[in-house]
């Protein structure tokens, strides 16, 4: 019995612990700037599209199609997203 309480105790645990993530998602969610929400949007628009969403810290030339965020421009100016095909550059978004 008592190893059953345990088990159910766990789960009911776990249970507890997915509905306070969802509740914390949901409020970061409703914290953020109308930007960052697009931004969530369109990295899922470019993973859906088979494109890898990195940073640009993480970008090697060795990608096939890459979306990297928050590019940098002549100037130290920045661009939300670039976008590389094998190595080249093809284009830039701004969100």
């Amino acid at each position: 019995m008592a190893g059953k309480m345990k088990k159910q105790s766990g789960v009911l645990n776990i249970n507890r612990y997915i509905r306070r993530v969802k509740l914390l998602i949901t409020y970061n969610y409703r914290k953020m700037t109308p930007e960052e929400k697009a931004r969530l949007k369109i990295d899922q628009w470019f993973a859906d599209a088979g494109w890898k969403v990195i940073n640009r810290d993480d970008y090697e030339p060795t990608c096939t199609a890459v979306a990297i965020r928050e590019g940098l421009l002549k100037g130290n100016l920045e661009a939300d997203y670039f976008l590389f095909i094998n190595g080249k550059a093809i284009g830039v978004l701004e969100a």
